[in-house]
């Protein structure tokens, strides 16, 4: 049996309204899902809503938001190592070994 609300996804649930108002509907997941996320819309304030979702991001937003960037991933970033100064020669001073390194 298809979904009375889509026709396409296989029904899954059956909703039966009360009160002499309506027949018995047969819905899919999808439908099902979109209906309750239709009625939470109505019903809660959208700060519950998101805390209850949690983050999500679909390909549109998912682009932009990995081309923004989170703050948390540039904090945890590690810093560059600056580069040795040149001596007086010109010449590139190694970096100090520690003094571990050399025992070995």
């Amino acid at each position: 049996m298809l979904c009375d609300g889509c026709e396409a996804e296989e029904a899954a649930f059956t909703l039966i309204p009360t009160g002499a108002d309506g027949l018995p509907e047969s819905i899919g997941p999808g439908c099902f899902a979109r209906r309750g996320l239709a009625l939470a819309k109505l019903i809660l304030p959208a700060e519950e809503i998101a805390a209850e979702l949690g983050p999500m991001f679909v390909s549109p937003g998912r682009a932009e938001a990995l081309a923004k960037g989170s703050k948390r991933a540039r904090a945890e970033e590690p810093k560059a190592e600056p580069e040795p100064e040149p001596d007086q020669a010109g010449e590139a001073r190694p970096t100090e070994e520690p003094a571990a390194a050399s025992d070995a």
